[in-house]
Protein backbone atom coordinates (compact mmCIF):
# COMPACT_ATOMS: atom_id res chain seq x y z
CA UNK A 1 0.00 0.00 0.00
CA UNK A 2 1.27 3.44 -0.83
CA UNK A 3 1.13 5.12 2.55
CA UNK A 4 1.54 8.54 0.95
CA UNK A 5 -1.72 7.96 -0.88
CA UNK A 6 -3.72 7.93 2.35
CA UNK A 7 -1.62 10.13 4.61
CA UNK A 8 -4.01 13.06 4.46
CA UNK A 9 -5.45 15.36 7.10
CA UNK A 10 -8.82 13.62 6.85
CA UNK A 11 -7.20 10.24 7.38
CA UNK A 12 -5.46 11.51 10.53
CA UNK A 13 -8.75 12.96 11.72
CA UNK A 14 -10.52 9.65 11.19
CA UNK A 15 -7.67 7.83 12.93
CA UNK A 16 -8.18 10.06 15.95
CA UNK A 17 -11.88 9.22 15.90
CA UNK A 18 -10.89 5.57 15.72
CA UNK A 19 -8.67 5.95 18.77
CA UNK A 20 -11.59 7.26 20.77
CA UNK A 21 -13.69 4.33 19.60
CA UNK A 22 -10.99 1.78 20.52
CA UNK A 23 -10.41 3.45 23.86
CA UNK A 24 -14.10 3.02 24.64
CA UNK A 25 -13.94 -0.66 23.64
CA UNK A 26 -10.89 -1.32 25.78
CA UNK A 27 -11.73 0.69 28.88
CA UNK A 28 -15.44 0.02 29.38
CA UNK A 29 -15.52 -3.67 30.16
CA UNK A 30 -16.39 -5.14 26.78
CA UNK A 31 -15.54 -8.81 26.32
CA UNK A 32 -12.61 -9.93 24.20
CA UNK A 33 -15.00 -11.06 21.48
CA UNK A 34 -16.83 -7.71 21.47
CA UNK A 35 -13.51 -5.91 21.19
CA UNK A 36 -12.48 -8.04 18.20
CA UNK A 37 -15.85 -7.41 16.58
CA UNK A 38 -15.43 -3.70 17.24
CA UNK A 39 -12.10 -3.56 15.43
CA UNK A 40 -13.64 -5.30 12.44
CA UNK A 41 -16.48 -2.78 12.38
CA UNK A 42 -13.86 -0.04 12.60
CA UNK A 43 -12.24 -1.46 9.48
CA UNK A 44 -15.44 -0.97 7.51
CA UNK A 45 -15.82 2.56 8.78
CA UNK A 46 -12.25 3.52 7.83
CA UNK A 47 -12.47 1.74 4.51
CA UNK A 48 -15.72 3.51 3.66
CA UNK A 49 -14.38 6.92 4.68
CA UNK A 50 -10.84 6.76 3.29
CA UNK A 51 -9.90 3.71 1.26
CA UNK A 52 -12.76 2.70 -1.04
CA UNK A 53 -11.26 4.65 -3.95
CA UNK A 54 -7.70 3.50 -3.30
CA UNK A 55 -6.25 1.03 -5.79
CA UNK A 56 -4.77 -1.95 -3.99
CA UNK A 57 -4.30 -5.49 -5.29
CA UNK A 58 -3.75 -7.22 -1.97
CA UNK A 59 -6.28 -8.94 0.25
CA UNK A 60 -8.61 -6.95 2.46
CA UNK A 61 -7.08 -8.32 5.65
CA UNK A 62 -3.69 -6.96 4.58
CA UNK A 63 -5.23 -3.51 4.12
CA UNK A 64 -6.66 -3.59 7.60
CA UNK A 65 -3.49 -4.83 9.27
CA UNK A 66 -1.58 -1.96 7.67
CA UNK A 67 -4.31 0.43 8.76
CA UNK A 68 -3.78 -0.69 12.33
CA UNK A 69 -0.06 -0.09 12.00
CA UNK A 70 -0.53 3.36 10.48
CA UNK A 71 -3.04 4.54 13.06
CA UNK A 72 -1.65 2.98 16.18
CA UNK A 73 2.09 2.50 15.62
CA UNK A 74 3.03 4.63 18.65
CA UNK A 75 0.37 3.25 20.98
CA UNK A 76 0.29 0.15 23.13
CA UNK A 77 -3.32 -0.84 22.63
CA UNK A 78 -3.95 -4.42 23.73
CA UNK A 79 -7.00 -4.47 21.48
CA UNK A 80 -4.81 -4.93 18.41
CA UNK A 81 -3.47 -8.17 19.92
CA UNK A 82 -7.04 -9.24 20.65
CA UNK A 83 -8.00 -8.58 17.04
CA UNK A 84 -5.15 -10.71 15.72
CA UNK A 85 -6.10 -13.56 18.05
CA UNK A 86 -9.73 -13.65 16.88
CA UNK A 87 -9.71 -12.52 13.25
CA UNK A 88 -7.62 -14.70 10.95
CA UNK A 89 -7.03 -14.91 7.23
CA UNK A 90 -9.29 -17.96 7.15
CA UNK A 91 -12.36 -16.24 8.58
CA UNK A 92 -11.75 -12.59 7.69
CA UNK A 93 -13.49 -12.61 4.29
CA UNK A 94 -16.59 -14.35 5.66
CA UNK A 95 -16.81 -12.02 8.64
CA UNK A 96 -16.13 -9.02 6.43
CA UNK A 97 -19.05 -9.91 4.16
CA UNK A 98 -21.49 -10.19 7.05
CA UNK A 99 -20.29 -6.97 8.64
CA UNK A 100 -20.42 -5.28 5.24
CA UNK A 101 -24.12 -6.07 4.96
CA UNK A 102 -24.94 -4.72 8.41
CA UNK A 103 -22.67 -1.70 8.03
CA UNK A 104 -24.50 -0.64 4.87
CA UNK A 105 -27.86 -1.46 6.46
CA UNK A 106 -26.99 0.74 9.44
CA UNK A 107 -26.13 3.60 7.07
CA UNK A 108 -29.64 3.49 5.60
CA UNK A 109 -31.17 4.14 9.00
CA UNK A 110 -28.66 6.48 10.60
CA UNK A 111 -26.20 8.02 8.12
CA UNK A 112 -26.85 11.46 6.63
CA UNK A 113 -25.40 10.16 3.38
CA UNK A 114 -28.51 8.00 2.89
CA UNK A 115 -31.10 10.39 4.31
CA UNK A 116 -32.49 11.35 0.89
CA UNK A 117 -31.22 8.34 -1.04
CA UNK A 118 -32.54 5.45 1.02
CA UNK A 119 -33.59 3.50 -2.06
CA UNK A 120 -30.08 3.63 -3.55
CA UNK A 121 -28.52 2.62 -0.23
CA UNK A 122 -31.03 -0.20 0.25
CA UNK A 123 -30.39 -1.39 -3.31
CA UNK A 124 -26.72 -1.75 -2.42
CA UNK A 125 -27.67 -4.03 0.49
CA UNK A 126 -30.01 -5.95 -1.80
CA UNK A 127 -27.24 -6.51 -4.37
CA UNK A 128 -24.70 -7.51 -1.72
CA UNK A 129 -27.12 -10.05 -0.26
CA UNK A 130 -27.80 -11.53 -3.70
CA UNK A 131 -24.07 -11.82 -4.37
CA UNK A 132 -23.47 -13.66 -1.11
CA UNK A 133 -26.52 -15.91 -1.21
CA UNK A 134 -25.73 -17.04 -4.73
CA UNK A 135 -22.51 -18.54 -3.34
CA UNK A 136 -24.28 -20.40 -0.52
CA UNK A 137 -23.54 -23.10 0.39
CA UNK A 138 -20.83 -23.66 -2.25
CA UNK A 139 -18.37 -21.08 -1.00
CA UNK A 140 -19.45 -20.08 2.51
CA UNK A 141 -20.15 -21.98 5.71
CA UNK A 142 -23.64 -23.08 6.71
CA UNK A 143 -23.43 -20.76 9.72
CA UNK A 144 -22.82 -17.77 7.46
CA UNK A 145 -25.69 -18.75 5.16
CA UNK A 146 -28.04 -19.01 8.13
CA UNK A 147 -27.02 -15.55 9.28
CA UNK A 148 -27.86 -14.25 5.81
CA UNK A 149 -31.38 -15.52 6.39
CA UNK A 150 -31.54 -13.53 9.65
CA UNK A 151 -30.37 -10.44 7.79
CA UNK A 152 -33.01 -11.03 5.10
CA UNK A 153 -35.80 -10.92 7.68
CA UNK A 154 -34.47 -7.73 9.26
CA UNK A 155 -33.98 -6.04 5.90
CA UNK A 156 -37.46 -6.97 4.65
CA UNK A 157 -38.99 -5.67 7.87
CA UNK A 158 -37.31 -2.31 7.37
CA UNK A 159 -38.08 -1.73 3.68
CA UNK A 160 -41.73 -2.68 4.16
CA UNK A 161 -42.13 0.34 6.46
CA UNK A 162 -39.81 2.82 4.69
CA UNK A 163 -41.70 5.00 2.14
CA UNK A 164 -38.62 5.46 -0.07
CA UNK A 165 -38.14 1.68 -0.35
CA UNK A 166 -41.60 0.16 -0.03
CA UNK A 167 -42.95 -1.54 -3.18
CA UNK A 168 -39.74 -0.79 -5.10
CA UNK A 169 -38.72 -4.38 -5.83
CA UNK A 170 -36.31 -4.62 -2.91
CA UNK A 171 -38.11 -7.40 -1.04
CA UNK A 172 -35.72 -10.34 -0.68
CA UNK A 173 -37.41 -13.72 -1.25
CA UNK A 174 -36.70 -16.73 0.91
CA UNK A 175 -33.35 -18.44 0.53
CA UNK A 176 -33.43 -20.44 -2.72
CA UNK A 177 -30.85 -23.06 -1.76
CA UNK A 178 -32.68 -23.75 1.52
CA UNK A 179 -35.99 -24.20 -0.31
CA UNK A 180 -34.42 -26.73 -2.67
CA UNK A 181 -33.09 -28.68 0.30
CA UNK A 182 -36.55 -28.86 1.85
CA UNK A 183 -38.13 -30.00 -1.42
CA UNK A 184 -35.48 -32.70 -1.80
CA UNK A 185 -35.98 -33.93 1.76
CA UNK A 186 -39.75 -34.41 1.43
CA UNK A 187 -39.68 -37.53 -0.82
CA UNK A 188 -36.74 -38.99 1.12
CA UNK A 189 -38.52 -38.63 4.46
CA UNK A 190 -41.76 -39.98 2.98
CA UNK A 191 -39.94 -43.05 1.65
CA UNK A 192 -38.33 -43.72 5.02
CA UNK A 193 -41.65 -43.37 6.85
CA UNK A 194 -43.43 -45.74 4.45
CA UNK A 195 -40.60 -48.28 4.62
CA UNK A 196 -40.67 -48.26 8.42
CA UNK A 197 -44.48 -48.56 8.45
CA UNK A 198 -44.53 -51.60 6.19
CA UNK A 199 -41.67 -53.24 8.08
CA UNK A 200 -43.57 -52.91 11.39
CA UNK A 201 -46.79 -54.06 9.72
CA UNK A 202 -45.12 -57.12 8.29
CA UNK A 203 -43.02 -58.06 11.32
CA UNK A 204 -45.16 -57.32 14.35
CA UNK A 205 -48.81 -57.63 13.25
CA UNK A 206 -51.00 -60.53 12.02
CA UNK A 207 -50.66 -59.11 8.52
CA UNK A 208 -47.16 -60.59 8.20
CA UNK A 209 -48.03 -64.26 8.91
CA UNK A 210 -51.20 -63.89 6.84
CA UNK A 211 -49.22 -62.60 3.88
CA UNK A 212 -46.62 -65.35 4.23
CA UNK A 213 -49.41 -67.94 4.37
CA UNK A 214 -51.08 -66.53 1.26
CA UNK A 215 -47.78 -66.41 -0.56
CA UNK A 216 -47.06 -70.03 0.31
CA UNK A 217 -50.33 -71.24 -1.18
CA UNK A 218 -49.55 -69.60 -4.51
CA UNK A 219 -45.88 -70.55 -4.57
CA UNK A 220 -46.31 -73.16 -7.27
CA UNK A 221 -48.06 -70.74 -9.59
CA UNK A 222 -46.19 -67.51 -9.05
CA UNK A 223 -42.79 -68.51 -7.68
CA UNK A 224 -40.76 -67.49 -10.69
CA UNK A 225 -42.66 -64.23 -11.17
CA UNK A 226 -42.30 -63.34 -7.48
CA UNK A 227 -38.56 -63.94 -7.54
CA UNK A 228 -38.19 -61.82 -10.65
CA UNK A 229 -40.26 -58.99 -9.18
CA UNK A 230 -38.32 -59.16 -5.91
CA UNK A 231 -35.03 -58.84 -7.78
CA UNK A 232 -36.32 -55.87 -9.77
CA UNK A 233 -37.60 -54.22 -6.58
CA UNK A 234 -34.23 -54.48 -4.85
CA UNK A 235 -32.38 -53.09 -7.87
CA UNK A 236 -34.76 -50.16 -8.26
CA UNK A 237 -34.66 -49.39 -4.53
CA UNK A 238 -30.87 -49.24 -4.57
CA UNK A 239 -30.95 -46.89 -7.55
CA UNK A 240 -33.40 -44.60 -5.75
CA UNK A 241 -31.22 -44.37 -2.64
CA UNK A 242 -29.60 -40.94 -2.41
CA UNK A 243 -25.85 -40.74 -2.50
CA UNK A 244 -25.41 -39.81 1.16
CA UNK A 245 -21.86 -38.77 1.91
CA UNK A 246 -20.61 -37.43 5.23
CA UNK A 247 -19.73 -33.78 5.08
CA UNK A 248 -17.69 -31.64 7.40
CA UNK A 249 -19.11 -28.18 7.93
CA UNK A 250 -16.75 -25.73 9.55
CA UNK A 251 -18.35 -22.89 11.44
CA UNK A 252 -16.86 -19.46 11.82
CA UNK A 253 -17.21 -18.24 15.37
CA UNK A 254 -16.01 -15.24 17.25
Amino acid sequence: MDTNGINSSTFKLNCNKSLNYLHDLEENGYTVIKQAQGTLYLYHWLYDKELKNLEYEGKHIEIYEKLLDLCFEDLNYNIRTIYHSKVTKDNFEILKNLYNLYYNFDKIEHDNECENTKYECAKKCFDLYKEYIDDCPKKFTADFCNKLEIFRNEFNGYISSEPQCKDKGLYIPSNIFASKSVILLIPIVSLLVLSTFFFILYKFTPFGPWLRDKSGRKKNFYGNIANEEQEIFHISRIRRMPDMKPSNISYVSM
